[in-house]
């Protein structure tokens, strides 16, 4: 919200905004009223047909009882059945303005359940190989939609396990593409994706994902605690492994400033941190969650270098005995051990 505001004052914006806000919330007072009028005109004739029901009845009955054709007794019950048919059905009414928004919702609702998965489980998963875990793209083609051009065509590399692959390319190129891939979020359309050489799709995506740690540029927390969000990655770590994996990321320190520390709440997304110490949590996630692949997705691209180098000599050691892939625009010296691909247009440029 308070980025908002900051667009719309920087671009001299504001004004507008509002006038259109208030515009849009003038239509909406506009139509909250005449749906009271409708909703009040109906219940006050509801209220009157029943109270008529029940006088007219009651004025039909009353000969019946003093003529001795009807017992006194059933004198009051006549009217108050009238009344009692009337509060059965009344709840109609409402329902029935309340329709078109219903069968709205519920059209999305059925959408989202007859969607087919992205992503299908196999009907027979394999268990987990035991030890490192190679890395394989083997030929891999993916479009996001049918008709779109591809954002990887043909794409294949081997990442052995325990050693280092560096990705960069421009903008678009398809870097990230290969993170979403190889962490199941889609499905390619042609080609194999390999963990310790058994195909991704033989194990189950929970599975798959759990070998996986992924530090990312777009980082989401959470509206809670600096400690719930690394506990994110993994929730039986305790105080000490929060505070080591946190001075890996070189994030101890702010956090330690923080009005509460650790136990400071963040707001939705992280907004009371900057872009560099939101990646720096994401980070200290990967660390903590220890997994044996690690990807590096411009996790770096929101600190100045001094930090950024200060990162990756911590990591050094973390990154030793585990399968990392690592995507950037630019390859920076601290992380350019290995070997380094250039993605281009969805292809690997040789």
């Amino acid at each position: 919200q308070i980025q908002g505001d900051a667009d719309l004052l920087s671009f001299n914006r504001a004004q507008d905004h509002r006038t259109a806000t208030l515009t849009l919330g003038d239509a909406l007072i506009h139509a909250q009223e005449r749906l009271a009028v409708v909703r009040g005109m109906s219940n006050a004739l509801l209220a009157l047909f029943t109270s008529l029901a029940g006088i007219v009845l009651l004025a039909l009955a009353i000969p019946l009882v003093t003529g001795g054709q009807m017992a006194g007794v059933f004198l009051a019950t006549i009217p108050l059945a009238a009344i009692a048919s009337f509060q059965a059905v009344q709840p109609l009414s409402l329902a029935l303005q309340q329709l078109e928004a219903n069968q709205t919702a519920a059209r999305r609702l059925f959408e989202l359940i007859d969607a087919p998965p992205v992503v299908r489980e196999p009907n027979h998963p394999k268990p987990l190989p035991a030890g490192k875990y190679s890395v394989e793209f083997r030929d891999v083609e993916f479009r996001y939609a049918e008709g779109d051009a591809p954002a990887l065509n043909g794409v294949s590399f081997c990442v052995p396990a325990g050693e280092r692959l560096v990705i960069t390319g421009p903008s678009g190129a398809g870097k990230s593409t290969l993170a979403s891939l190889l962490l199941r979020f889609w499905e390619p359309q042609h080609g194999q994706i390999l963990l310790a050489g058994e195909d991704i799709r033989a194990f189950t995506t929970d599975d798959a994902r759990s070998l996986i740690g992924v530090a990312s540029q777009q980082v989401h927390l959470f509206n809670g605690t600096v400690r719930d969000n690394l506990l994110l990655a993994n929730g039986d770590a305790t105080d000490e492994q929060i505070i080591e994996a946190c001075k890996m990321a070189h994030a101890h320190d702010f956090i330690s400033k923080l009005s509460q520390g650790y136990d400071t709440v963040l707001g939705e997304n992280g907004q009371a941190l900057s872009g560099g110490e939101r990646q720096r949590i994401a980070i200290a996630r990967v660390v903590l969650k220890a997994a044996p692949i690690l990807v590096l997705d411009e996790a770096t691209a929101h600190l100045d270098a001094a930090t950024e180098q200060a990162i990756f000599e911590s990591l050094a050691p973390f990154m030793q005995s585990r399968t990392t892939i690592m995507i950037a625009h630019h390859i920076h010296p601290s992380a350019s051990a290995g070997r380094v691909l250039t993605l281009v247009n969805g292809r690997l440029e040789k």
